[in-house]
């Protein structure tokens, strides 16, 4: 039975979060365990920020590389009953073992149809864009241009639909706090 956090400084969507995930909950007969609380305690199952959710499996403990996915969702625009559906999402994701989540392949078979995904470069570009790297630097690592890391950074943030470069600077900001190296990087 997954732990549950939310994270985030704004208050309502502290509520509204625990309000839709206490929701599901109570649909699936209760399996998910139990309160949803607001500690930023990274010992959890599912860490939920705004527009990102990091699932941590329960293998982690004992595994030597931690294996964190990293989903980044937007709700906006989204009905309740499609949002609710987007937490079960992540819910299912959770209860996977890690040998399931491993492979890419094996989580998009689980996400609803339709869903861009990021390709293997731009899930690079984040985690290099995550240890602090400029463009110029990332351009240099990955042996292209400047204006290739701007066109996937352009497809990235039309992909997990954030409005402009600031949103898509809070998920980083995330993601400094966290290992990417060995993690999955995807989008609902």
């Amino acid at each position: 039975m997954p732990s549950i956090s939310v994270c985030s400084e704004n208050q309502f969507y502290n509520l509204g979060i625990c309000y839709l995930i206490n929701d599901v909950k109570d649909e699936r007969g209760n399996c998910l365990g139990g309160q949803v609380d607001a500690n930023r305690d990274q010992k959890k199952s599912i860490l939920f920020y705004e527009d990102l959710a990091i699932i941590n499996p329960v293998e982690n403990k004992f595994e030597r590389h931690p294996f964190l996915i990293f989903i980044i969702f937007s709700t906006k625009d989204l009905l309740l009953s499609e949002i609710k559906t987007l937490l079960s999402s992540i819910v299912d994701i959770s209860q996977r073992s890690r040998r399931e989540n491993t492979h890419l392949n094996k989580i998009k078979e689980i996400l609803p149809s339709g869903v861009e995904q990021l390709t293997f470069h731009e899930m690079k570009i984040i985690k290099l864009l995550a240890k602090g790297n400029s463009i110029s630097t990332i351009a240099k690592i990955m042996n292209c241009k400047n204006s290739t890391i701007y066109t996937h950074r352009r497809n990235i943030l039309r992909k997990t639909r954030t409005a402009n470069r600031q949103k898509l600077n809070k998920i980083i900001q995330v993601l400094k706090n966290y290992d990417t190296k060995y993690s999955n990087i995807i989008l609902l």
